[in-house]
C-alpha cells in the first residue's frame, strides 16, 4: 500500500518528465526552423 505522499512524489516525477520532454521537442522544432 502507497502512502500519500510517496504517490504525490511520483506524479510530480512524471510531471516534470512530461514538462522536460515537451520543453526538448519545443528546442528541437526551433532549431530545425
Amino acid at each position: 500500500m502507497h502512502d500519500s505522499l510517496s504517490v504525490a512524489k511520483l506524479i510530480n516525477g512524471y510531471i516534470l518528465k512530461g514538462n522536460a520532454l515537451d520543453m526538448f521537442r519545443l528546442s528541437v522544432k526551433a532549431t530545425s526552423e
